[in-house]
């Protein structure tokens, strides 16, 4: 692939074989990638929240390789930065499952339909050597895009319009916090690649928790707690870890309440929904759904939400919550 003078988003999704089946190339018509950001202007070093959105814009429906929202949002994501002389700067991968690819059954993208999500990454320059401290990205204006690998599609994949990204230097706390962030190299948590870390946030959240930074960490405790206790504890929580549950459901409830504006607290929103379920709560959570419908109306996680509301509204609620006795 040609470099360019731009960051480019690589979402890389497993081609290989699927029941023994060769990857198929199809023809037709491809979706179109469209990416935008949720603000301009980011310090160095605070994660940039990226929706990602493929959309069918053509007049025929096309073979969908993503059956879902959330199925998208696991795919295989991959960044490289370039500075405005075109040199590479950063190259960043955050592992997920992948494209499957459906021969046997492939659901179809109508003409207007999309799926959508959103990824964050922090921006850091290249690691020379495994092990080297993590460097910010210097101030300055940078450009991305963002690319998809589709059957058809070529090499390159679907490429996104580009975007301008600026970077701006860390004034105050957020300058104490940012040598935290290179110390650590906390960017691995932010995006969900690092694992845990949790001494090094305790540490983060602790020193400077009015900083920039500090509302990216909780956000990331928050939806990784969820989705764990979700994922692995939904029909098996014991009494220590309902008081667990109860704890991060009011965590996540004050976070929103906090920051209603910040990218992903829909994502929260829809997590501590799940957890209410989890502990019967079924009417608090069916309200904590709407409220999601109600205040984010263009929330990427708007079409699982009503997708839970069809299944936990009476009867549906009590028959799901008969099941987990």
């Amino acid at each position: 692939m040609k470099r360019s003078k731009y960051l480019v988003v690589f979402l890389i999704g497993w081609a290989g074989v699927i029941h023994g089946e060769p990857t198929e190339k199809l023809p037709g018509p491809l979706p179109t990638l469209i990416l935008t950001l949720s603000q301009v202007s980011y310090v160095a070093g605070e994660p940039v929240i990226a929706q990602l959105k493929l959309v069918n814009e053509t007049s025929e429906e096309i073979p969908r390789h993503y059956v879902s929202d959330e199925h998208f949002a696991r795919a295989q994501f991959f960044f490289m930065i370039f500075g405005s002389d075109g040199t590479e700067i950063s190259r960043q991968i955050i592992p997920g499952l992948g494209t499957l690819q459906f021969y046997h059954l492939r659901p179809r993208v109508k003409p207007g339909e999309f799926l959508q999500c959103e990824q964050m990454f922090l921006t850091h320059k290249r690691l020379s050597n495994p092990g080297d401290p993590v460097k910010l990205l210097d101030p300055g204006t940078y450009q991305l895009r963002a690319s998809v690998l589709w059957p058809g599609a070529g090499d390159d994949g679907i490429i996104s319009n580009p975007v301008t990204l600026e970077i701006t230097p860390p004034v105050g706390t957020d300058m104490e916090a940012a040598k935290l962030l290179e110390t650590y190299g906390l960017g691995g948590f932010f995006n969900g690649t690092g694992g845990g870390q949790p001494a090094a946030i305790a540490e983060l959240l602790s020193k400077y928790p009015a900083s920039t930074y500090a509302r990216y960490a909780r956000s990331r405790l928050i939806l990784d707690k969820t989705s764990w206790f979700w994922n692995t504890k939904r029909q098996n929580v014991s009494d220590t870890e309902k008081q667990q549950v109860d704890k991060l459901i009011s965590d996540a409830l004050a976070y929103v309440g906090e920051y209603p504006e910040m990218r992903l607290s829909d994502n929260i929103l829809l997590g501590c929904a799940r957890l209410q379920a989890m502990r019967r709560q079924k009417d608090k959570a069916v309200q904590t759904l709407e409220r999601i419908a109600k205040d984010y109306p263009m929330s990427d996680v708007k079409r699982t939400s009503e997708q839970h509301l069809t299944e936990w509204r009476q009867p549906a609620l009590e028959e799901i919550i008969k099941r987990m006795k």
